[in-house]
């Protein structure tokens, strides 16, 4: 009996169609305007279900009415909720549609949740010009799934079935300051609905957004990121439209957005039935980027593209998106108001009193959307030299806000609006208008859990990180144009990769960065280093002691434009999570200097003023630039006398290098052929040949070096997925080291050696096994971190003492490949030679200056190394290079 009775309702809602059709067909004029002659014949008018005998389907039957008591459920069941309810009617469904009974549908047409715009977009499916051949068929085929589908369950199927004709832009014009038609409105909606479902990028085998939505959907975001240049190949009008008035059609955009989100994906539905267009088209990829000094009025009212670095940031402010007022007098609700800046959000009178006023704002159906303004200069790499940089307003909403902080660099895509500024034409008594950058799509540079690395660049790391002596390859790709300086660039080498913060108890944080400071006579490129470092790492902020103060460094208190006071981050602010660069470090105040104090140990940064009690956040390294006090470092004093820098200071470097400018035969010819060989390789119209001319050999020439390109990608993977641990460690060397170090440290002076030395220590270890990409440390790489830190307060040290500890901790010092310390023995030896040749006034070529084997043969020995390894190593190809065997006499190869 159920199924006889749905039978009958399903014909009678077919036939209550036809009937309303036939009715209609009775009032049209003969020459049949709508076209229903061509309907096909063979459709039957169906069955009359009005006749006389209408009640025989409702007679008592005792033979058909009896059900079997095993299918009737007369027990009592407890009441069921709203979401149980949903939840069996989906699972219903679904068991109809595997069975193949029926489809899957949304909504019927009609419903009263669908969202306005839902059923704009729905009627555009169906229209169609009058001029176009493919309309006929289109609207014949729209017919017939009227009476075949009454119920409108195939409305999702059509999707991709338009007709191109439909939605083509090619031949539409649009004007400047005109607004958009309607039926313009709506070709332009079902072109980009189109796009979302069709568009096919090249190289690619299926429609490329399709996916992008679900992921969109997955992750619960608000926009969705669209190439311009897919935009551009799928309509150029189109394209053109959205550069030239995306304040007219980006919220078309949106709108499309929007509903195709939600007929796709139930996480949007409630968003779509209550009106909110919330989700928004990001545009990325635009061709033409613009300075932001350049801003002019052409740029008004259109979509660019600058470039630049936040410096401020305002709080989160609540903005009114779509109005709703009620009257006073007599509570009728009146909206909804698209707010802009030209529309008078009140309405003319009141409906039912025809009241003028006053009202008040319907708080409950009033939608809201977040808001921020940020500042966005001018990039210190791109103003010319002699000009103070400039910055823009930039306005951020939706889910843009809170997205960027100071000190980040951005590269923004926005629309440039000009806006009336009421205060200003109070105060000048002048029409002046005001702009802003309202974002339409963000990009941060520079941050390091934003950088993709793809999946081939992941396997050239991975196995760059297998090769074997990756340490001494990856330090002597530091700063290539710079020769030697072998211990300067261990220590930035790092820094850059830095150490583990942690937590430890009581809530007190260990920083994990590792601060450095360079010592050094001038013209050693101690600032080139700053300025490698600031073009390698990806966050990285560069300045001089004497061009910032101590605010300027930590944070400053200063006034908005509406007079209130709010922070504003200085140097070590913006480059949190990176590195802070600080050239002639000497030269501060030592107020200013004081400032750094907690910024660079407990990394962050108090402040109290103008009602302001507030902590900013400051995680980064320093490695800071210094100049000794006379110009030139005086090897008979010690650190402290050789640099105006107070302790306090001084016990908050990690690691502290001296250089020294001495006189050697050996390394000046070396210096000199790699520098002359550097600028022939870097002229402009140098050809293949001389792009590839390297200087003499020295002793990393063995070492293969790493692109900087991949040098790049490698300190990033590294600091993002790399977190080495320290587990079985041999914890007496340490403390023995410590206690041995911390004694000689006040008995000679030098550099003070305090407790956090002690951090000091097991912060160089895990970087160190964070340049091999390993996650535990090993006994080679506390060895290795001893050593950097015993080379550092040695080289501290008067020239007498350095000789003596250097004896005394010779042990700590032997470590690393046995060639390398092979090297370092004939090095030492071929530099005594030297120097006593130039004391004998004697005019030899380096070539010619011996050595004697007995010479060679004790050094090792005191060394404590096996003399089979010397011999294995003087067997090798790195020792053939540099150096010849005469007899008992041993001469360098140049």
């Amino acid at each position: 009996p159920a199924d006889s009775k749905g039978d009958r309702s399903l014909q009678l809602v077919v036939h209550c169609t036809m009937a309303d059709r036939d009715f209609h067909r009775e009032e049209m004029p003969e020459d049949d305007l709508m076209g229903e002659e061509n309907l096909p014949e063979d459709e039957e008018e169906g069955e009359d279900l009005f006749g006389n005998d209408m009640m025989d389907d409702y007679r008592a039957d005792p033979a058909l009415d009896q059900y079997d008591p095993e299918f009737l459920d007369d027990e009592p069941h407890e009441p069921m909720s709203i979401q149980t309810r949903m939840a069996a009617e989906r699972a219903m469904e679904d068991r109809e549609v595997r069975a193949g009974r029926r489809a899957r549908s949304p909504s019927p047409k009609g419903d009263s949740k669908t969202p306005a715009f839902a059923k704009r977009l729905a009627a555009t499916l169906q229209a169609s010009p009058s001029s176009v051949a493919e309309s006929e068929e289109a609207t014949t085929t729209q017919k017939k799934r009227r009476v075949n589908d009454p119920f409108g369950l195939s409305d999702d199927l059509d999707e991709e079935d338009v007709p191109e004709a439909l939605y083509d832009l090619m031949h539409e014009r649009l004007s400047q300051g005109s607004d958009i038609e309607k039926r313009l409105v709506e070709k332009i909606r079902l072109s980009f609905q189109q796009f979302l479902l069709k568009y096919v990028a090249e190289n690619e085998e299926g429609p490329k957004y399709p996916d992008r939505l679900r992921k969109m959907a997955e992750q619960h975001q608000a926009h969705l990121e669209v190439s311009y240049d897919d935009l551009r190949r799928w309509s150029p009008n189109l394209s053109l439209w959205v550069s030239d008035f995306p304040h007219n059609v980006l919220p078309i955009l949106n709108e499309t957005l929007m509903l195709v989100a939600a007929r796709k994906f139930k996480t949007y539905t409630k968003l779509a039935d209550a009106g909110e267009n919330e989700l928004r088209v990001a545009i990325d990829s635009f061709p033409v980027q613009d300075k932001i000094r350049s801003l002019c009025t052409q740029h008004t009212n259109k979509l660019v593209k600058v470039a630049g670095v936040v410096t401020k940031r305002s709080t989160v402010r609540n903005q009114v998106k779509r109005l709703w007022v009620r009257c006073a007098k007599c509570n009728l609700p009146a909206g909804p108001f698209e707010v802009a800046e030209e529309k008078d959000l009140r309405p003319s009178a009141c409906l039912e009193c025809t009241s003028r006023g006053p009202w008040r704002v319907d708080r409950q159906s009033t939608i809201y959307q977040n808001h921020q303004t940020i500042s966005l200069q001018e990039s210190p790499s791109s103003v010319e030299a002699g000009k103070m940089p400039r910055s823009r307003e930039v306005v951020l909403t939706g889910d843009l806000v809170d997205t960027v902080r100071p000190g980040d660099e951005l590269e923004l895509i926005g629309i440039y609006r000009c806006l009336h500024d009421t205060a200003t034409n109070a105060r000048t008594c002048f029409p002046v208008y005001r702009t802003d950058i309202q974002a339409v799509h963000i990009n941060r540079k520079g941050d390091l859990k934003l950088i993709q690395i793809s999946d081939d660049q992941q396997k050239n790391i991975l196995d760059l990180a297998k090769s074997p002596q990756i340490r001494e390859r990856f330090i002597s790709s530091m700063a290539p144009s710079i020769y030697g300086m072998w211990h300067v660039k261990t220590a930035i080498a790092l820094s850059i990769m830095g150490g583990q913060p942690k937590q430890a108890a009581g809530k007190h944080r260990i920083r994990g960065d590792i601060n450095t400071l360079i010592v050094g006579d001038p013209g050693l490129a101690k600032s080139q280093f700053l300025k490698y470092v600031e073009q390698t790492f990806p966050r990285a902020v560069y300045t001089t002691g004497k061009g910032a103060s101590g605010v300027g460094l930590t944070a400053a208190v200063t006034r908005d434009e509406n007079g209130h006071f709010c922070l504003e981050g200085g140097a070590m602010v913006l480059a949190d999570d990176g590195i802070c660069l600080i050239d002639e470090f000497d030269k501060m105040n030592d107020q200013d200097r004081t400032s750094l104090h907690e910024a660079m140990e407990q990394q962050s940064i108090s402040i109290s003023k103008a009602g302001i009690v507030a902590t900013l956040q400051a995680r980064c390294a320093v490695v800071a630039v210094a100049n000794p006090i006379e110009g030139r470092y005086d090897q008979q004093r010690t650190f402290s006398q050789n640099v105006n820098l107070s302790d306090p200071i001084l016990s908050r470097f990690d690691l502290m290098c001296v250089l020294r400018d001495e006189a050697d035969p050996l390394q000046d010819e070396m210096l000199a052929s790699h520098v002359v060989c550097s600028h022939i390789r870097s002229h402009p119209d140098a050809n293949p040949e001389e792009k590839t001319k390297k200087p003499k050999t020295n002793n990393t020439s063995h070492l293969t070096p790493i692109s900087q390109d991949m040098l790049k990608k490698y300190i990033v993977y590294a600091r993002q997925r790399v977190f080495p641990k320290m587990t079985d460690v041999d914890s007496e060397k340490l403390a023995s080291f410590y206690s041995e170090l911390r004694a000689e440290a006040f008995r000679t002076g030098g550099a003070p050696m305090t407790a956090r030395h002690m951090d000091s220590l097991i912060r160089l270890a895990e970087a160190n096994a964070r340049i091999e990409l390993r996650h535990h440390v090993s006994s080679r790489d506390i060895d290795n971190a001893i050593a950097v830190m015993l080379e550092s307060f040695i080289q501290s040290q008067k020239h007498q003492v350095a000789e003596e500890l250097r004896k005394k901790f010779r042990r700590y010092l032997a470590q690393g490949p046995l060639a390398d310390q092979f090297m370092a023995i004939l090095d030492h030896l071929f530099k005594e030679a030297s120097i006593k040749a130039q004391l004998a006034s004697k005019d030899v070529e380096l070539e010619e200056i011996p050595v004697e084997m007995t010479e060679v043969i004790r050094e090792i020995e005191q060394a404590e190394l096996k003399m089979q390894d010397a011999t294995a190593f003087m067997q090798s190809q790195r020792f053939l290079q540099h150096f010849r065997v005469e007899g008992e006499k041993l001469y360098r190869v140049m």
